[in-house]
């Protein structure tokens, strides 16, 4: 009798065991590999409100979330010679897109995708407030927050879709940049000139050593949006839009392309 007892806890610890499990995350899908966390990387697991610690190799999945703080970067590998990096107070959310190409939503901050070969199965659309991007053989940066999208092509093409606004909707025609092109989309310009103003404000009140760095990553940026007169933005539907060729050798100077580039190149070897 007592071994009948036995035998039916130990069932019943099994399938209570075989439940817990299929609740679990156990079965998520894998999106990458944390290959370079620098400074302070979180990830937030799909079934928890709790950001851990991120370290070297750690998994990401579909569902998560990456978070970087100040002084803080990560590289994503997605496969070999795929990647995806984000600076500093940046959260990228992994999502499930159609026909399992991998997607992240951005709210704010900045990422470089390099996809170093023209392979459909290393497609990745990067979602913004204002549009989506569909990259495919591909390296780009992309900046934004809820005001604007920035996107500089440095190889192959990006296709970039205005998301309408107030809606989760995207527009029914999209952008194409090339390599050397960039594509400000603007959702809000008059939010944006003010925002520039006080970027530019805050960049006054540095202190010198600081503001040398800020100088090389904000200042052109900002007199170049000044010189500009606003009428070379153009309208599409509700949005605002310059689209040119950048200036690459003033590019590279900008400490996170710099460091891309460098990343980039141990990615090639």
């Amino acid at each position: 009798m007592k071994s009948i007892h036995r035998i039916l806890a130990s069932a019943a610890i099994f399938l209570s065991a075989v439940l817990l499990f299929a609740d679990s995350p156990i079965d998520r899908q894998y999106f990458g590999s944390i290959t370079l966390p620098l400074g302070r990387v979180l990830v937030q697991h799909e079934v928890s409100d709790d950001w851990m610690n991120a370290g070297y190799k750690d998994s990401v999945h579909i569902r998560e979330k990456v978070k970087t703080l100040a002084k803080s970067r990560c590289e994503i590998t997605l496969k070999e010679r795929a990647i995806l990096r984000i600076g500093e107070k940046t959260v990228i959310e992994i999502v499930p897109a159609l026909e399992s190409r991998k997607q992240v939503t951005i709210r704010s901050g900045n990422a470089w995708v390099g996809l170093l070969w023209d392979d459909p199965n290393s497609t990745i659309r990067v979602r913004t407030p204002a549009a989506v991007c569909a990259i495919r053989g591909t390296v780009c940066r992309i900046s934004c927050d809820s005001v604007y999208t920035h996107c500089l092509v440095y190889d192959g093409t990006v296709f970039i879709t205005p998301i309408k606004l107030g809606t989760e909707e995207e527009e029914d025609s999209s952008f194409v940049v090339n390599a050397g092109e960039e594509l400000l989309l603007i959702g809000d310009f008059e939010k944006y000139k003010k925002a520039q103003e006080e970027a530019f404000r805050k960049f006054e009140e540095q202190e010198l050593d600081e503001l040398e760095r800020f100088k090389r990553e904000q200042e052109e940026e900002f007199h170049e949006f000044k010189r500009v007169d606003e009428k070379a933005f153009q309208q599409f539907k509700s949005f605002y839009f310059s689209s040119k060729q950048f200036d690459q050798e003033a590019d590279r100077k900008i400490d996170w392309v710099q460091w891309n580039i460098e990343r980039d190149k141990i990615v090639n070897k």
